[in-house]
This record gives C-alpha cells, structure tokens and sequence, in this order.
C-alpha cells in the first residue's frame, strides 16, 4: 500500500522549485487522481522506503497490465471515482464515538455504494488486496428499504412512532385550521427529537464499524493512486526502475546508477510535436565525481536534469523515463542550476550558487549518503581560470565522500576519476550554410551521446564552425580565427 516513508532531502529544499527544475511539474500535470483522496496524495506525496517501493512498483506493474486488459471496466470505475466525496472528517467523528447529522450520513452513504460499485466491478479481475471491503451490511443500515438510492432520510422503518407522528402531522396541515397550528408546531418537536434518537442510534452503530470504513477510504485512494501511475506510464512509455537492495559487501557495484534510452518527457514530446526526432541518452553515474564536458547547445544541462528526474520519480514509486534505470535508494538528491541561484541578501550569483553547493556539501559530509550531487557549470559567472580552479577543488572533496556526483562544465582543465564528453556536432549533416529553418532544428543536427575520454581530451571547438555555417561577417569570423592561433602560440 502506501507506507514506509523514506526520508529523502532534497536541495534546492522547496519541492515546488526542484520539481520545476527537473521537469517533474510538467509530469504531474499530466497526472489525473480522479477520487479527492488521490488529489490529495499527490499533492502531499512522499517517499518510499525499500520495501514499500518494491511492492508498489509491482502493484503498478499489475494494474498496467489490467488496464490493457479491461480498458471498459476501468472507465467505469473512473466514473465512480469521480463520484467519491471525502468522508474523512465523518470516519473520524464515527471512530470517537460522536453523533453524524443528515449531511454527514448523506455523505457517507453516497461513499459506501460507490465503494461498493467499484468493489463489483472489480472483484472479478483484480485481487482481492486491491478491493474495498464488502460494505453492503453497512449500507443496509443507511438504506433501510433497499432501494440502493444516493439520498439518506430518517425513514419512518427507524422507529415505529416516526410514521404516527408524521401522519397525524400531515393531516392537520391538510385541515388549514390556524387553531391546528400549536399542535402541528408540537408534532414536528416531537418529530425532531425522534429523528435526533435515530441518528444517534445509527451513529452507534456505525461507530464499530469505522475501522472497515476507513480500510475502504485507503483502498479506493491505493486504486485511484494506481491507476493514475499506470495511466501516466502508458502516455509516455515509462518504464519500471530496477531499484537494488542495499549490499555492503558488494558496495561498488550495488551504488552505480546505470540508465538506458534516457529521455526527458516534456522536452521529447515538444521536439516530436514540431515533427522531429528525440535522442536518448545512456549514463552510469558511480559513486565518485564524473564530469562532463561539451560545447554549448550539447544538452549537458539536459542530461544532468533528466537524471536528477529520474532519481526523483523512482523514490516517489513512478515508472521513469528510460529504457531501463538500475539504482539505489538515495538520502540525498542535490541540484545547482544558474537559474535556482537566486541572489538573496545583496550575495551575487556567484556567491549565492557557492552558499548553496557549501550546505549541499556539508550535508553530505555529515554522513547523508548515498547521496546523488548534480552540479550545473558551477562557477560559471566567475573567470575561467578560478571557474576551473574551484571545479577542481569540488571534484576532488567530493571525490573523498564517495558521493555520486555529476558536473556539468565546458572547461578543459577539469580532473575527476570518470569523465564524459557529448559527441556534439554532426557537421556533415549541416551542409554548407545554416538557414535559419536549420537553425531551429540545430538539436536534429547534434549527437547528445556520451562517450568516456581521457583526462587530457578538450572540448570539441564547435563555436567557430556555428558562427562560420550562420555566415556571419568575414571581419568576425577572421578576427576569432587570429585570436585563437595567437592563444595557442601563447600556450606553446
């Protein structure tokens, strides 16, 4: 079901934020909970420890597979859902004992049949643990006359004098006799009180039975949690994460993150709305410090963002956006973009971006792992030989932790014990001139893999070549191309 909370903490520590930074707002969009009780989930949503996760990604797994199913029965059922009201303020008026108005019983009535209605049409193809309990006895109480009707009233079944009392109350109305009126006046106190008796009798009733109502509540909230999921997994080919069991012995192996066919959702499904074509991207992220490195426009930040994604939707029980992700839980997930940073009290962007990546570090260091860093052009606002040296001093910090930590750069000089490079340009495919049609398709023309490199390996000169295709003025292009011989004269 939906227990085992793990704790994860996540920087930056706004859900809100980090969830627009990776892309998971746009995700969560496209979820549909149909019952308040699953609105209501996710939108409080939280993580999963191992062995809840294990058995909820099964769960999802299953109701995938139902859904291709029995397609019909499910739509039904969404009807139904649609129906629920959130009876959780009167379970728990029953559960201490206190008395329900007629609001209250219409409610919970109208909550019974339509667990009831989902329990029929799902009791012959799901298992039993997914099922609400059978509540017919309980609607029986509510439903006196067996009529199955969404509306509750005090029938007159409930006690036998209720039918005297509004016969004799109905007949004097009927006379019109204005001297009637004390009597008519009295009969409906009398009524009232009768009415009042009932309802506390059914509130005591109902009262044992609280527990059960309660266990309906959650199985109709798992269904509508489930069902969502499997929907969202569908609509966008998700696919089932491999989350490992954790492995002291065999500690190096169990921590790396290894994805296959990675893709970002909302980016993927922009690039094929305008008619082009998404490149996935495979990554294993071990726990040491990997950098990766490329020109602009070479989809680092994409990269780096979709893993942090990723991540994030396996430990909250989603399916994600790969091929096939193979990772362990995590205690901490980090992310420091440019446009997070946020210069607060006066601080510069640079400073504001150090304070951030100086509390990431220092919860980590406090023994928070494992633990997944994703660092974005750190230090890019400052000059590229500081920019280089404080990359250098992150890379190897972190590299002591053992912490699984990813750094985007288009420095050279940056050492870390795995490092990556983004393929990049495709020339040939460019031809000779860059029209400005082939200028908003410039992703079609690039290679996003990544590719392990030396150490010493630069990275590829590509600013040039797109300056030279986009025909722009001789003097420039001239100009840059003397800058650079005399630059590597000079370092000679």
């Amino acid at each position: 079901m939906l227990g085992g909370i793990l704790i994860l903490t996540i920087f930056p520590q706004k859900r809100e934020k980090f969830e627009k930074l990776v892309g998971f707002d746009f995700l969560r969009e496209q979820l549909e909970p149909k019952t308040p009780y699953g609105v209501k989930y996710f939108k409080h949503i939280q993580p999963f420890g191992y062995e809840h996760l294990i058995e909820h990604l099964e769960d999802i797994d299953m109701m995938i597979d139902f859904l291709k199913k029995y397609p019909k029965i499910f739509e039904d059922v969404e009807h139904d859902f649609e129906c629920v009201l959130d009876v959780s303020h009167t379970v728990e008026k029953l559960s201490t004992g206190s008395i329900l108005d007629e609001i209250e019983f219409f409610q919970l009535k109208n909550f019974l049949l339509v667990s009831q209605s989902i329990r029929e049409k799902f009791k012959h193809i799901l298992p039993e643990k997914f099922l609400p309990p059978n509540l017919n006895h309980l609607i029986d109480i509510l439903d006196p006359e067996g009529l199955r009707l969404t509306t509750f009233y005090v029938y007159d079944v409930y006690d036998e004098r209720l039918a005297e009392v509004r016969k004799r109350k109905i007949e004097l109305i009927k006379k019109q006799d204005g001297s009637l009126d004390e009597e008519v006046q009295s009969l409906a106190m009398l009524e009232r009180q009768i009415e009042e008796e009932v309802l506390a009798k059914l509130s005591v009733a109902l009262s044992a039975h609280s527990g059960l109502i309660e266990t309906a509540t959650e199985k109709v909230k798992y269904l509508d949690v489930l069902i969502a999921k499997a929907k969202l997994t569908l609509k966008f080919n998700l696919s089932k994460p491999i989350v490992k069991k954790p492995d002291a012995k065999m500690f190096e192996e169990y921590a790396k993150i290894k994805i296959q066919g990675m893709f970002n959702p909302k980016l993927k499904a922009t690039i094929e709305r305008e008619g082009g074509s998404y490149q996935p991207v495979d990554i294993v992220v071990e726990p040491c410090v990997t950098v990766i490195v490329g020109a602009n426009m070479s989809g680092k930040s994409v990269t780096l963002r979709t893993v942090a994604l990723i991540e994030y939707m396996v430990h909250f029980g989603f399916f994600v956006p790969c091929v096939y992700c193979e990772t362990p839980l995590l205690n901490a997930l980090a992310l420091v973009t440019e446009d997070q940073s946020e210069p607060l009290g006066g601080l510069s962007s640079f400073a504001t971006e150090m304070k951030e990546i100086d509390t990431i570090y220092r919860y980590v260091k406090g023994g928070n792992t494992p633990a997944l860093v994703l660092l974005d052009e750190p230090a890019r606002t400052t000059n590229p030989y500081e920019a280089t040296v404080i990359i250098n001093a992150l890379s190897e910090i972190f590299e002591r932790l053992k912490v699984h930590t990813l750094i985007v750069t288009h420095f050279d000089d940056v050492r870390s014990r795995k490092r990556l490079r983004v393929k990049g340009l495709r020339a040939e495919k460019l031809g000779n001139v860059i029209s400005k049609d082939t200028l908003e398709r410039l992703h079609e023309f690039m290679d996003y893999t990544l590719v392990e490199v030396g150490q010493d390996e630069t990275v590829p000169r590509e600013a040039l070549k797109v300056m030279e295709y986009l025909c722009i003025d001789e003097d420039i292009i001239n100009t840059t191309k003397m800058k650079i011989k005399d630059e590597r004269r000079r370092s000679k």
